[in-house]
């Protein structure tokens, strides 16, 4: 918070009496976005045993490569008006500096449909069986 105080009145006097405030300013900015990007180096060897190449695996919470909150903006991006896929992969590209093809969007959109459909169907059940809910979910 910044206070601003009265620098110079119309008559040329800079002392005032009692000030006190009487408006709060408010200006909003976002913070700047870096993306965090992990990177996986996935090595290969033999096995010394048996001569078998063994390779090394993307632990599966990363497998998908997009993160909870990326994939949840995209989900909200998809769900705003029926935003497009181009339209979300353009303003991924612009603002985030994420390229993803239209189909990778598609994907990130099903994971989260499908994660939130037990929550969804819940919610549906309570209203179903609320006193108070319409006939035919009107």
């Amino acid at each position: 918070m910044r206070e601003v105080h009265p620098t110079r009145c119309d008559c040329g006097r800079t002392e005032f009496e009692h000030p006190e405030p009487y408006y709060t300013h408010q200006h909003i900015e976002l913070p700047e976005i870096v993306m965090q990007v992990l990177p996986f180096v996935l090595f290969k060897g033999r096995c010394r045993h048996c001569g078998k190449t063994v390779k090394g695996h993307v632990p599966p919470e990363y497998q998908t490569g997009y993160g909870p909150r990326l994939s949840a903006l995209i989900a909200e991006l998809g769900g705003i008006d029926g935003a497009g896929r181009e339209t979300i992969q353009t303003f991924l590209a612009s603002v985030l500096g994420v390229p993803i093809s239209q189909g990778g969007i598609q994907k990130v959109i099903d994971r989260v449909s499908q994660a939130i459909e037990p929550h969804y169907e819940a919610i549906q059940e309570v209203e179903r069986s609320s006193p108070d809910s319409l006939p035919n979910g009107l």
